[in-house]
């Protein structure tokens, strides 16, 4: 059963309401310590906090926390584009051509008029946008993905578990009931059928959880299938890389007061990327922090685990009906 989050709807509120008089990043970072203090807690955990609850805000249709986080701490995607410079810029061009929906109109000028540097930074900045846009757009699908595979498919597995308590009860009062002589004739064989029909509510609930969990791996092949087209098939492995690495550093030095932290973010967020282990990352910290399932049990020395790894009657159904996602399978291999 979902627990208290760590931090209420009333402090996120407070917090909201006191970050609206900020000017800059600076001022914002003073408030987070300010509550922070109250809370008991350390400012990068509440900011952190503070971007899932906005993130889970804007799933709801609510983007007001994360319109104002991203007012006070810029730079997504102006510190991307800082990075893409390394890029030729007759292939940043390319790029940009194969994205938009219409061919830009003489493209042997516009080439021709990035030779001497000029508008460098404004297409530099369409590149960014493009990959940012494609790339959250994404990462919210398969937020809510893992949300329904981690979260509502444990929840209904463990579902038939409590419903298969209704087999024995149903037998006991049907020998109670025949044994009493409480009913006879068609009385009698109606609340023997009557009972019977809840004695098979189990087999039902075993039967929609079976269907929810091949649902879920076919609609995984299908997200799995859309996010190759729209952003690996898409988007050089290069590029790609350079936005992870380059966000999360920016992140991180956003956040981090510890310079050798910062200096250890600066080794680790470069090279090549392996973006599965990073996506189920990102899904177990949010549900640790704020909003998720397991919101109540973090603490420095929690580790998320997913229901394949602590619940028996979730494996039986992910290997009775042979799915095969992702995280599960990377998990194995990092095993």
């Amino acid at each position: 059963m979902p627990q208290k989050a760590k931090y209420s709807e009333e402090d996120y509120q407070s917090l909201y309401q006191d970050l609206a008089g900020a000017s800059d990043s600076n001022e914002a970072n003073e408030i987070f310590v300010i509550h922070a203090e109250k809370l008991k807690t350390n400012h990068t955990a509440l900011k952190n906090g503070y971007v899932a609850k906005a993130r889970w805000n804007r799933r709801k249709g609510d983007s007001t926390y994360l319109k104002q986080y991203e007012t006070l701490f810029p730079g997504k995607v102006d510190t991307l584009a800082t990075q893409l410079g390394q890029f030729s810029k007759n292939q940043i061009i390319e790029w940009i051509t194969e994205f938009v929906n219409y061919p830009l109109p003489n493209m042997d000028y516009i080439k021709s008029s990035l030779e001497g540097g000029q508008n460098d930074k404004f297409f530099l900045g369409v590149l960014a946008t493009f990959i940012m846009k494609d790339i959250e757009k994404y990462d919210e699908l398969w937020h809510d993905h893992r949300d329904r595979i981690h979260g509502t498919l444990d929840a209904k597995a463990t579902s038939v578990i409590i419903t298969s308590l209704l087999i024995p009860f149903s037998i006991a009062c049907m020998v109670f009931i025949n044994m009493s002589n409480a009913y006879a004739g068609f009385g009698l064989v109606f609340v023997n059928i009557l009972i019977a029909s809840v004695g098979l509510i189990p087999l039902y609930t075993y039967k929609e959880v079976s269907d929810s969990f091949k649902s879920a791996s076919i609609e995984e092949q299908g997200l799995i299938d859309r996010t190759n087209k729209q952003i690996y098939d898409k988007y050089p492995k290069e590029l790609l890389d350079q936005v992870w690495n380059t966000t999360n550093l920016h992140q991180t030095q956003l956040d981090e007061d510890d310079k050798d932290n910062i200096e250890l973010a600066k080794r680790v967020f470069q090279g090549e990327v392996d973006f599965r282990e990073n996506g189920l990352m990102d899904f177990a910290i949010s549900e640790m922090i704020a909003d998720g399932w397991y919101a109540s049990k973090f603490s420095e020395h929690f580790i998320w685990k997913m229901p394949y790894e602590t619940s028996k009657i979730y494996r039986y159904f992910y290997n009775k009906t042979k799915c095969n996602f992702v995280d599960v399978e990377h998990i194995k291999q990092i095993t």
